[in-house]
């Protein structure tokens, strides 16, 4: 099995998590002890490939957060309380990839200080 299977499988998993802040988190979620664990994953496409895959598309959901308006986190994290589905309080540093791929954590901790100000205004 390829990489690109494991990839485009994680990806089709992600379609079905409403929010890019949500993305994040369950990306960051398969991170134990600084490793990435998937049992599907891993026994679909063998652990090297899944790992991989998990690392590749947790950094690639880190800068869509990064890219994306502060407006539409906001819509989207309200979405998200209205569903009861809960937004988290996580650290920024629970949810930064091993590899940013350009993207920044001080920006991150950015984006949850203004989303979490948002929240109390409401």
């Amino acid at each position: 099995m390829k990489f690109s299977d494991a990839f485009q499988q994680l990806e089709k998993t992600l379609l079905h998590i409403p929010g890019r802040m949500a993305q994040l988190r369950f990306l960051a979620d398969l991170k134990k002890n600084g490793r990435y664990e998937h049992w599907g994953l891993e026994k679909t496409y063998g652990e090297e490939k899944a790992k991989e895959a998990m690392a590749c598309t947790h950094s690639a959901s880190f800068n869509k957060v990064l890219e994306a308006p502060l407006l539409e986190l906001d819509q989207e994290e309200k979405e998200a309380e209205a569903k009861a589905e809960g937004t988290g309080a996580e650290q920024a540093d629970d949810l930064i990839p091993p590899q940013k791929k350009g993207g920044s954590a001080r920006h991150l901790k950015w984006i949850l200080k203004v989303l979490s100000l948002s929240g109390r205004s409401r």
